[in-house]
C-alpha cells in the first residue's frame, strides 16, 4: 500500500512538497474553544499597525500609470508584473515532472501510520516531510502543509 501511495504522491505532485495529513486529536489536546482563545489575539494587528495599510501602488495600474479596465488589460498587466519579478528574481526553476520521493522511516501513531519522507523540491535539493496515512480504506484527502519545520505541522512538537 505504501508503494502505491508514494507512486500517487510522486506521480501527481510536481515540484512541490506535499504532505498527506489527517488531523488526529491528541489525548492531551485542549478543547477546540480553548485552542481558539489562545490564538485569537494573533488575528488582529497590533494597535500601532491597525488601519495603516501603507502607501502601496495598486496592482491594477500599468507601469505607465494607465488603469486596468478589462480582462484583456489584466492579461497585459499580469505580463508586466511577471516580467518585473523575473527580472528581479530570475526565472522560475524548471518544473520537476516526477519528483523523487524517498521513504526515510515509518512508525505507528494513534489511528494512523506516519511515514517520514524526503521529497525532491528542486534539482539537487530535497526536503523532509511526513505522509500520514489513516487506518482504513482510502482514498483519503490530501492537505498541503507549507511549513519550514514539518514536525510541528504533524503534531510532534508543542
Amino acid at each position: 500500500m505504501m508503494a502505491a501511495v508514494m507512486r500517487t504522491v510522486s506521480g501527481t505532485v510536481t515540484g512541490i512538497l506535499v504532505l498527506l495529513s489527517i488531523a488526529a486529536r491528541s489525548a492531551h489536546a485542549d478543547e477546540p474553544g480553548d485552542r481558539w482563545m489562545k490564538i485569537a489575539p494573533n488575528f488582529t494587528p497590533p494597535a500601532q499597525y491597525a488601519g495603516k495599510l501603507g502607501d502601496y501602488r495598486s496592482p491594477l495600474l500599468f507601469n505607465d500609470g494607465t488603469p486596468v479596465k478589462t480582462p484583456q488589460n489584466w492579461q497585459r498587466r499580469r505580463r508586466e508584473i511577471l516580467d518585473h519579478w523575473h527580472k528581479v528574481m530570475g526565472p522560475w526553476p524548471e518544473l520537476i515532472e516526477r519528483p523523487k520521493v524517498e521513504q526515510v522511516e515509518s512508525k505507528r501513531r494513534e489511528n494512523f501510520t506516519q511515514h517520514k519522507v524526503r521529497v525532491e523540491i528542486a534539482k539537487g535539493q530535497a526536503a523532509d516531510g511526513y505522509l500520514l496515512v489513516p487506518d482504513g480504506q482510502g482514498p483519503f484527502p490530501a492537505i498541503f502543509v507549507p511549513f519550514y519545520e514539518p514536525e510541528t505541522s504533524t503534531g510532534q512538537n508543542d
